[in-house]
C-alpha cells in the first residue's frame, strides 16, 4: 500500500500539478488528512524550493468555508494541496483565489485507498478521453438519461459547454479535485423534465439500499417516491430555499475509479452518472444533494451515447 501511495502522490506532484523545482508548495490539512498530507510533504523535501505544513481544525459542516487569513496564506504560494474531511465550498475558494497564480489540488474526503488506486490513470490519455466526451456532450440539443425501470429524465439544453475535470492543474490559477475525471453541464438553463432512479450513492444519506426514484418537471422536484430517505430528503428541501432545482448533470471518465461507496471515487467512476439538486456547496447557508446513477443509458440528440453505464460509444 505505501508503494501505490507513494506513486500516487508522485503523479500527482508531476502529472496534474507540474511542480517545479524553484517553486513553494503548501499543504493545508486537518487532522483526518494528516497522514496523507505528511506523505505529500515527505515527497515534496528536495523537490522544490520550500514546503510547509500546516493543519487546521476539521470544518463543521460540508460547505463550510475556509477562514479569510487560511485563504491569505495560501495566495503566498505557488502549489497548494488542501485535504480535509469535510466537503469544501470549491465554488467560494475558486472566487477568494481569483486573480491569483496558485495552483490548487483540493482533496476533500479522500483516502489512501482511494488517492492509491485513481492517481494510477494515464493522465494524459484520461484527459484526452475526458475532453472528447465534453466536446459531444457540449454539441448536443437533447440529452436523454434512461435509469432504474425504464425511468427517463429529457433534458432539452440551449447552445451551452460542458465543463472538465480532467486533472489539468498545470496553469497559473487552476483548481480542482483529486481524483479528477468528470464532465458536467449546468441544468440551469435547460428544460428538465421525467422521472430519474438513483441506484448508487446519495448525498448527504449515503450508499442507498433500495433506488430512489424522483419526479422532475421544468427543472424542479415535484415528488420523491416513497423512499426510506424520502422524510428527510423533504424536510432538507423545505427548509432551503431553490433547493428543489435540478442543477447539474455530471459523467464520470475516470478508468480507475470505481463504485466504492464514497461519493468523491463513485461519482468520477468511468460512466457513472450524477444529478445534482439545490445549490452547490458555497455555503453552509445552502442546500446540495448529490445522486449517482449507475449502469443508465443516456442518448445525445436521439442517439444512444452511452450503454448501461459503459464508456462512451
Amino acid at each position: 500500500m505505501k508503494e501505490l501511495l507513494d506513486k500516487a502522490v508522485d503523479k500527482i506532484l508531476s502529472d496534474c500539478l507540474n511542480l517545479r523545482r524553484h517553486e513553494i508548495a503548501l499543504i493545508l490539512c486537518d487532522s483526518s488528512g494528516f497522514e496523507i498530507g505528511n506523505v505529500f510533504y515527505e515527497a515534496l523535501i528536495g523537490r522544490c524550493k520550500e514546503t510547509v505544513l500546516t493543519v487546521i481544525p476539521i470544518r463543521k459542516e460540508d460547505g463550510d468555508e475556509l477562514p479569510e487569513p487560511v485563504i491569505l496564506l495560501i495566495r503566498q504560494f505557488n502549489v497548494a494541496l488542501i485535504i480535509t474531511e469535510k466537503q469544501l465550498g470549491t465554488n467560494s475558494i475558486k472566487n477568494a483565489l481569483s486573480q491569483c497564480a496558485v495552483r490548487t489540488a483540493v482533496m476533500s474526503g479522500i483516502t489512501n485507498d482511494i488517492l492509491s488506486r485513481t492517481a494510477q490513470t494515464d493522465w494524459r490519455k484520461m484527459g484526452v478521453y475526458t475532453r472528447r466526451v465534453a466536446a459531444q456532450l457540449s454539441a448536443s440539443k437533447k440529452v436523454t438519461v434512461v435509469s432504474g425501470n425504464g425511468a427517463e429524465l429529457t433534458m432539452d439544453k440551449p447552445d451551452i459547454s460542458a465543463s472538465v475535470d480532467d486533472g489539468r492543474l498545470s496553469s497559473p490559477g487552476a483548481l480542482g479535485p483529486i481524483p479528477s475525471g468528470e464532465v458536467s453541464i449546468s441544468l440551469a438553463s435547460c428544460t428538465c423534465n421525467g422521472i430519474v432512479t438513483i441506484n448508487g450513492f446519495y448525498f448527504p444519506g449515503g450508499v442507498l439500499q433500495e433506488s430512489l426514484t424522483i419526479e422532475i418537471a421544468d427543472g424542479v422536484i415535484k415528488r420523491i417516491h416513497e423512499h426510506p430517505y424520502a422524510v428527510f430528503f423533504e424536510k432538507k428541501l423545505s427548509l432551503y430555499k431553490q433547493a428543489r432545482i435540478v442543477s447539474e448533470l455530471g459523467i464520470g471518465t475516470l478508468d480507475t475509479a470505481i463504485i466504492s461507496g464514497n461519493l468523491i471515487e463513485d461519482r468520477k467512476s468511468a460512466g457513472a452518472l450524477h444529478i445534482v439538486f439545490g445549490n452547490p456547496l458555497v455555503a453552509k447557508q445552502s442546500f446540495s444533494a448529490t445522486g449517482v446513477i449507475l449502469n443508465a443509458d443516456v442518448k445525445l440528440d436521439e442517439k444512444v451515447w452511452i450503454r448501461g453505464g459503459g464508456t462512451v460509444i
